[in-house]
């Protein structure tokens, strides 16, 4: 939506969202969980509140009317939908439009999310025990490798390679769909 509003306005605030979303992509998302888990506190909110932060710029920045697609968006703006009114052709034409792109993109930024996660469990600063997590999981088990028992390692962070691909596999197949792909 972002995006959208961004190409759809044009100008001022375009050029603003576009200058917001390149810093906060400079900005890494796992360094910006562990600064807001350093305030809030270790636990499941802190670190996936500021994820979804965090990622928040790579959906604007990618998404369809993103840097390299804007452009043709902007051009045919006036023409194309040049019977309708500004927000009923982006909630009626537009957005329908990127619907599957955008649900491709949120499955493949997930995966990446749940790494990034899972990292911040394996440093101590999300889950804690009991509660379980695949990040504290191989934290756990870091232990049981230099014994010579790396099961509980292996067996946590190859669930977090297995969870990682299934959802890329299917935010793979959410965008051939989109792109009209059936395979």
């Amino acid at each position: 939506m972002i995006a959208v509003s961004a190409a759809w306005l044009g100008g001022r605030f375009d050029s603003f969202v576009g200058v917001v979303v390149d810093i906060s992509l400079a900005f890494p998302s796992v360094l910006l969980a562990v600064l807001v888990v350093a305030f809030a506190g270790p636990g499941l909110v802190a670190p996936v509140a500021a994820m979804a932060i965090a990622y928040v710029p790579y959906s604007a920045a990618s998404s369809v009317v993103g840097r390299s697609r804007r452009g043709p968006f902007r051009i045919s703006k006036p023409y194309t939908y040049r019977a309708f009114r500004g927000m009923s052709i982006c909630v009626h034409h537009l957005i329908p439009n990127i619907m599957g792109m955008l649900a491709a993109l949120s499955t493949l930024t997930y995966g990446y999310a749940m790494v990034d996660l899972a990292a911040i469990s394996f440093l101590g600063l999300g889950v804690q025990p009991p509660q379980a997590d695949w990040g504290s999981m191989v934290s756990e088990g870091k232990s049981g490798i230099v014994a010579g028992s790396p099961h509980e390692a292996l067996a946590a962070g190859g669930c977090i390679v297995i969870a990682v691909i299934a959802v890329n596999i299917l935010g793979e197949a959410l965008a051939d769909r989109a792109a009209g792909r059936n395979t």
